[in-house]
């Protein structure tokens, strides 16, 4: 089963389906829309923008909500499930890509390649701020999520009804914490690099002001999964080093290269959002 949690994105959820139609060919596997706008305005979108797909609204707010939806709908003949993200496309070879390299994996990630538009500021796109880190095919999968994942339904049993946590709806990083525990319950979590799907950047996205919030909400996060054990200095101490190395790393840079890069700059949010979770403050990026 293919699942696609969407929420207002209906233009750009057509064009994912018609990718994801062409891609699946004649294996036709299910595809299940969980739409998680009250007003669903999701409906609409046909099977004339890929192939016949089910449409089920949660109006739960929140995207795991929406994610827990999906996995909620796996049928018993169903032995594994796709998530792939509204905002992306897919290429032709994705599907099949994706499904042979799973082998004796539980899990499967592969790259979301961004695309710049001739409108995203110049800085944006040479210091690939919103480029994702890739690595060796069948290597184990570093920082999985769910715009471009495949999982056993097997993995997902061995949460006994726990999947995506919904106190992490409105800050995200339910899929962090999801994968995470499937990895200490012994999953093997492993990178496809040719499975890549593409997300064009858009403009409004393309700001210091929105980069700066997504990256602290990314290190806010990255805290609260990780390192919720630890005591409160030391992941204090944790958010203020990571805040250094940041700064130090982007004046070599900018000395060096002329300009700032996303491996090196967003140190800097990543360890405020480290800092404010040690406190007990959430970045809630997504709250309605």
């Amino acid at each position: 089963m293919i699942g696609i949690a969407t929420y207002r994105r209906p233009d750009l959820l057509r064009d994912l389906l018609r990718s994801v139609g062409e891609s699946v060919g004649e294996e036709r596997p299910r595809i299940v829309v969980v739409d998680n706008d009250p007003a669903g305005s999701a409906a609409e979108v046909g099977p004339e923008a890929g192939y016949e797909h089910e449409y089920h609204r949660e109006d739960t707010p929140g995207i795991a909500a929406a994610r827990n939806r999906i996995v909620s709908l796996l049928r018993n003949d169903e032995d594994a499930l796709i998530f792939v993200d509204d905002d992306e496309v897919v290429p032709v070879h994705w599907f099949s890509t994706l499904v042979d390299a799973v082998r004796d994996a539980d899990v499967i990630s592969g790259p979301v390649i961004a695309r710049y538009g001739h409108d995203v500021p110049r800085w944006v796109a040479r210091g690939g701020f919103f480029d994702r880190d890739r690595q060796a095919s069948r290597t184990p999968t570093r920082h999985p999520a769910t715009n471009n994942v495949l999982i056993r339904v097997e993995a997902l049993r061995a949460l006994h009804g726990e999947w995506f946590r919904e106190d992490f709806s409105s800050t995200g990083g339910s899929d962090t914490e999801l994968f995470d525990r499937l990895r200490r319950l012994g999953a093997r979590l492993e990178w496809c690099d040719e499975a890549e799907v593409y997300e064009d950047v858009p403009r409004e996205r393309a700001t210091l002001r929105w980069l700066w919030r997504r990256n602290v909400r990314l290190g806010n996060v990255t805290s609260r999964v990780r390192l919720s054990g630890t005591p409160r200095p030391v992941r204090v101490l944790l958010g203020l080093g990571r805040i250094v190395v940041g700064c130090v790393l982007s004046a070599v840079d900018l000395v060096g290269r002329g300009h700032l890069t996303r491996a090196r700059a967003t140190h800097i949010p990543k360890g405020w959002g480290m800092v404010r979770a040690s406190f007990g403050v959430n970045v809630e990026e997504y709250h309605r």
